[in-house]
């Protein structure tokens, strides 16, 4: 990956950094590829890394590299098989409107567990009849005292087999 001129040094440096570690464990990706396995030790060494922090501020244990940084980060996973979508979908799902919206104490709660890769999040937006258009989801969230009722059909989930955590456009699901 050539880096952009308008980047700064430490998206350069985390850049040649995250090419390195894929480079080093492209071969291990190919043998899950070919193998049809989940790459769970792939995962377990992009959490060591520190890279499911890559959008978590740096209070919370995460890199705090922004949007720019994280794509950087994105797009080199993105060679590891079904490594590089887990962590995308994990970025989307819910951590944006966690950073706007999350109190501190559901900040101090789940952002460590995102940085260090134990919470995994995936996107539930592909639904029987709008596919992937996020204006026309059709499922519902109901308060029903203390809990949520969730309403709704899902279908291709990326992640949702290993995923700790469900985002559906504004629903945020966060187990208690």
């Amino acid at each position: 990956m050539e880096p952009y001129f308008w980047w700064t040094e430490e998206q350069k440096q985390i850049a040649k950094k995250v090419n390195q570690f894929v480079e080093d464990n492209l071969e291990e990706a190919e043998t899950y590829f070919w193998k049809k396995k989940f790459p769970w030790p792939l995962v377990e060494k992009v959490a060591k890394e520190g890279y499911f922090g890559a959008g978590v501020p740096k209070e919370f244990g995460g890199l705090e590299l922004g949007a720019t940084g994280s794509c950087i980060v994105a797009e080199s996973l993105g060679r590891l098989y079904a490594v590089g979508h887990v962590f995308t979908v994990s970025m989307l799902a819910g951590l944006e409107q966690m950073l706007k919206f999350a109190t501190n104490e559901q900040k101090e709660r789940w952002f460590p567990k995102i940085a260090s890769g134990e919470d995994l999040g995936a996107v539930c937006i592909t639904e029987p009849f709008s596919g992937s258009d996020a204006a026309n989801v059709m499922t519902t969230a109901v308060k029903d005292g203390d809990e949520w009722i969730i309403n709704g059909k899902k279908r291709y989930i990326t992640g949702a087999g290993v995923s700790d955590r469900m985002a559906d456009c504004d629903l945020l699901a966060i187990p208690e």
